[in-house]
């Protein structure tokens, strides 16, 4: 894939879980930071001390993949209607 077309799919994919975040009480961009360590390895540092690190291919991808770690951890009724397409 295409890294013009990867990074299309991955905002995509975290724009699909703003309003999940959002209902949770957070905001994307103020309330986490993402950090990339090496090549394709980011750690994701959320609110009240939750961590998440691993694989992505950005850091719009590790920003997704650590909201949604977060969420199916503390708010996992947001995570499910997500998974399920409907929210």
């Amino acid at each position: 894939m295409s890294q013009s077309l990867n990074t299309s799919f991955t905002r995509a994919l975290l724009t699909a879980v703003v309003p999940a975040v959002e209902v949770a009480g957070h905001y994307v961009f103020r309330d986490a930071m993402v950090t990339h360590f090496h090549r394709d390895h980011y750690e994701f540092a959320g609110p009240h001390g939750f961590h998440w690190h691993g694989h992505a291919h950005d850091l719009y991808e590790a920003r997704y993949k650590g909201w949604m770690a977060y969420l199916k951890a503390n708010h996992r009724d947001l995570w499910a209607k997500i998974e399920a397409g409907q929210l």
